[in-house]
């Protein structure tokens, strides 16, 4: 295995993790939630809950996985199956973690849409490029 395809997880896991740590940095700031006293760690737990449930729920469809060659809808439809479980699951733990016993529908319904599009937006130009870069670098193996 190449460098480069072990890499590809840890770079999609990366992404992602960033794009979570933006939405929350996003809903925080617009619900001004985030907490005075200690903002980085509020952001952080936050993100982490979203996290921990995205990295299970991926785990379980395979929403890490390399094709070869790169396939698109397959990886695709992963993520997408990943975060209809994920985004209920991490909506969940964010209640857990804040002993809630009800999650608002409307929240739900944010992660669900604004998080998925998100996401799944990333996920998209990620495979776009990861697959665009695989051709090339098979042409240029081809051609040595």
């Amino acid at each position: 295995m190449s460098t480069r395809e072990r890499s590809f997880p840890w770079i999609l896991l990366a992404g992602d993790v960033l794009l979570l740590l933006a939405f929350v940095l996003g809903g925080q700031a617009e619900h001004e939630l985030t907490n005075a006293n200690n903002p980085l760690f509020g952001i952080l737990l936050t993100t982490g809950e979203f996290t921990v449930a995205w990295i299970a729920a991926g785990v379980w469809f395979d929403a890490f996985q390399q094709d070869h060659p790169p396939a698109l809808r397959a990886f695709m439809g992963r993520s997408l199956n990943a975060w209809l479980v994920g985004a209920p699951l991490s909506t969940l733990v964010r209640a857990l973690v804040l002993g809630r016993a009800d999650i608002p529908v409307a929240f739900l319904i944010v992660v669900f849409l604004v998080g998925g599009a998100m996401l799944l937006g990333w996920r998209l130009v990620f495979i776009g490029v990861w697959t665009k870069t695989y051709h090339e670098t098979q042409r240029h193996e081809v051609h040595e």
